[in-house]
């Protein structure tokens, strides 16, 4: 999952740059869209967890 997140903070950088905003402004908003994802992620890795527990039991 933390694949995913990589991908999405970098597709979200490279287009913000491409606005032809500062670099300052990349970075800031760039660490503030990683915040925001990180207990998404987390969540997402408790689900598939349990999920994989779940059908080694069925299995």
């Amino acid at each position: 999952m933390k694949s995913l997140q990589l991908v999405v903070v970098a597709a979200f950088t490279f287009s913000l740059m491409q606005t032809g905003a500062s670099q300052c402004d990349v970075v800031r908003l760039t660490a503030a869209v990683y915040e925001t994802l990180s207990p998404f992620m987390t969540e997402m890795r408790e689900d598939l967890a349990f999920v994989k527990t779940e059908l080694r039991k069925l299995g």
